[in-house]
């Protein structure tokens, strides 16, 4: 009996023990860590403010949701433009470009993420390469959060392939922009082959508030998507070819005209056109929080 109740002892001390334990740790913070927090804004710095909207919770609100689900599509290339040195990182990790002048970073377009926009001032842009050509009648996707400001004396391109013999001064002859018309910031796309050009015309996008903006070619008609929804399609026949003039973001004919005034942010290439429910889903995940 004295063994018996020696080891009955010891097990009620070691079940007693481990409560003690349990309780102990139960008021012990289990949040992970902040998830990829972008870089903070200075006091000083002006913040671009995004849709003021909100989703029913079919789409995860966050940074991540829109990066997973803008990578889903199998993008050529993506910038999210939270760079702190020369290099505008591409989220696939194949085409990086460049910062060419002075980018500096405003608040990020996306709703529940605190993170940065490249901000252009007319004469800043930057270089991604010889990317994007396609040619022929390649389908591809244009996509940006663009929010303008005023003050633009020219065309402002979001994004371009484009190729002028006559520099400034000429017509483009081949190649592709997005880009927003001078003074109503109406959202046009276009494809240009020789002297012949062709694409659809949109909606004007409002100074100083994020518009998500895509353009699609299906090798048959060229379309612009406005926060999510299908504002204009126009056939569009011409024959791309390659250009000489590397892929541009926030100016056109390789960087010598047609600059962007304003921020840009999540900028998307693809080599597919996205279809328009995958268009509206990377609008949602954009505005969600």
């Amino acid at each position: 009996m004295g063994v018996r109740t020696a080891i009955l002892g010891a097990s009620v001390a070691a079940a007693l023990a481990a409560c003690s334990l349990i309780t102990s740790t139960s008021g012990l913070s289990t949040d992970e860590p902040a998830a990829e927090a972008g870089t903070s804004l200075d006091a000083g710095e002006a913040a671009v403010p995004v849709a003021d909207a909100k989703v029913d919770g079919t789409t995860e609100a966050g940074s991540s949701s829109y990066r997973a689900t803008v990578l889903a599509d199998a993008p050529l290339a993506y910038f999210r433009f939270d760079d702190t040195n020369a290099v505008a990182k591409d989220e696939t990790g194949a085409h990086d470009g460049t910062y060419k002048g002075a980018v500096t970073h405003v608040a990020g377009a996306l709703a529940a993420e605190p993170s940065n926009a490249a901000f252009f001032d007319g004469s800043t842009y930057v270089e991604v390469g010889d990317v994007g050509s396609f040619v022929g009648k390649t389908p591809f996707t244009l996509e940006a959060w663009a929010s303008p400001i005023a003050g633009a004396t020219e065309p402002a391109c979001l994004t371009a392939k484009s190729f002028a013999p006559g520099g400034v001064n000429g017509d483009i002859s081949d190649g592709y922009t997005l880009y927003a018309d001078v003074g109503s910031n109406v959202v046009e796309f276009a494809r240009f082959a020789g002297s012949s050009r062709s694409g659809p015309a949109g909606t004007g996008m409002a100074n100083g508030r994020f518009t998500h903006v895509v353009a699609t070619y299906d090798g048959t008609n060229a379309a612009i998507f406005v926060d999510g929804a299908s504002v204009a399609s126009k056939a569009s026949s011409e024959q791309l070819v390659t250009t000489s003039s590397p892929l541009t973001i926030g100016a056109g004919r390789g960087g010598i005209y047609c600059y962007f005034h304003g921020a840009l942010d999540e900028v998307a290439f693809y080599d597919v056109a996205l279809p328009a429910a995958r268009i509206k889903a990377h609008y949602l995940a954009g505005i969600a929080k």
